[in-house]
């Protein structure tokens, strides 16, 4: 006969001979006892490594043995269900299931193997992007980017992040976010519910203009000012595109942009001179006396008086001395007042009390000996920037 080995434990086989009319009974006979191990055996399964919600999958998976796989859902579980062999995900979380099997007489039970599916919601997150004005002044009161993420849903959006790198020659003066932080260009939202909305303000300013400076040739004689501002129109185009580990359902609109440009208006002494009709109400007659006090205190100086008028004030040729720099700054003056008058917000200087006042400081502390030629110049290059600007 053949022995088969059907389970682990002992096979003891015994031998026997009962005899007949010429033979005794031969002595039995038993065989060295055969011990037969379990043999052991392993699980091949992975499962999907991202799901979103709605989702599902049937999880397959191999024992060594050929014996069928067992599968559960790990308490761990915070986005799944298993009905019958079917995995459905359900809510935004992790989905761990372990596949096991238990051996049987000749198999050890098999190591426990899980795979974990991260599962994520359905999302709409739509950027909208807008600016508070689409002029930025130089050196003035800058401008308000207003930045909103909401979701859409229909499930929530977690981790939601915007990115909004601000364009170089913008310089951020301050950042207000409804909820979660910002560390430009960074802002960390957090958590976004179905239907909810998240704000940043963000405000930015360009520099003061570049100032010209006047240069001298090898005899000492004025050159054209050199150095100064561009006063060519610079457009900033400011994007902001959020994400979130939720599924977008419309990538298209997770990004919005807003453009600002820098620019000023502003007129030429020369402009002023050549159009007085362009001039702003009740300013033909005026007077240097009248807008710039200071003027009052200038002494020695034939053509710079209180009474002289602005229409001659544009006609002042300048020149090295004390007086020739003053007759520079107050030509350049006059043109930054109409134009003050003229443009108010679109042109650099604050208003028109500020601009007399920074006028009126420069010139009573420049003639108090010992004179001060550098504060002057300093004064009109700064107001000839401003006036070159964009009519």
């Amino acid at each position: 006969g053949v022995v088969s080995f059907v389970s682990a434990g002992s096979c003891v086989i015994t031998a026997n001979q009962a005899g007949n009319a010429t033979f005794n009974a031969a002595p039995e006979v038993k065989v060295t006892t055969v011990v037969v191990a379990k043999q052991d055996q392993t699980i091949t399964f992975t499962g999907p490594s991202s799901g979103t919600v709605g989702g599902r999958y049937t999880p397959t998976a191999t024992a060594s043995s050929g014996l069928p796989v067992v599968f559960t859902i790990d308490a761990s579980s915070t986005g799944c269900t298993l009905t019958g062999v079917v995995v459905s995900f359900v809510s935004a979380g992790s989905c761990v299931i372990t596949a096991n099997q238990a051996g049987n007489a000749t198999f050890n039970a098999a190591p426990e193997v899980q795979a974990t599916t991260v599962v994520v919601g359905k999302a709409d997150l739509v950027v909208t992007k807008t600016v508070s004005s689409q002029v930025v002044l130089p050196g003035r009161a800058g401008v308000t980017f207003t930045i909103t993420v909401k979701n859409n849903g229909p499930h929530t959006a977690d981790r939601v992040t915007v990115t909004d790198v601000v364009p170089a020659g913008l310089i951020v003066t301050g950042t207000t976010v409804t909820r979660g932080t910002v560390a430009l260009p960074t802002w960390d939202v957090g958590n976004l519910a179905s239907g909810q909305t998240a704000t940043m303000t963000l405000t930015v300013t360009v520099p003061e203009l570049r100032m010209y400076t006047a240069g001298k040739d090898q005899f000492g004689n004025d050159q054209p000012a050199t150095g100064g501002e561009d006063r060519a129109p610079i457009s900033y185009r400011n994007c902001a595109s959020a994400t979130s580990t939720a599924q977008d359902l419309v990538p298209a609109n997770n990004t919005a942009c807003a453009t600002v440009t820098r620019s000023w208006n502003g007129r030429t002494p020369g402009y002023w001179k050549n159009n007085p009709a362009a001039w702003p109400t009740g300013t033909s007659n005026q007077t240097l006396g009248q807008v710039f006090t200071s003027t009052a205190g200038i002494t020695g100086c034939r053509n710079l008086k209180p009474t002289t008028t602005l229409a001659q004030a544009l006609t002042l040729k300048g020149g090295s001395d004390l007086c020739g720099k003053l007759e520079i700054l107050m030509r350049a003056a006059t043109a930054a007042y109409l134009n003050e008058r003229t443009f108010a917000t679109t042109y650099p200087a604050t208003d028109v009390a500020a601009l007399t006042t920074a006028v009126n400081t420069v010139i009573t502390s420049a003639v108090i000996p010992p004179t001060d030629l550098v504060k002057i110049t300093d004064l009109a290059t700064k107001l000839d920037t401003w006036n070159n600007g964009i009519e």
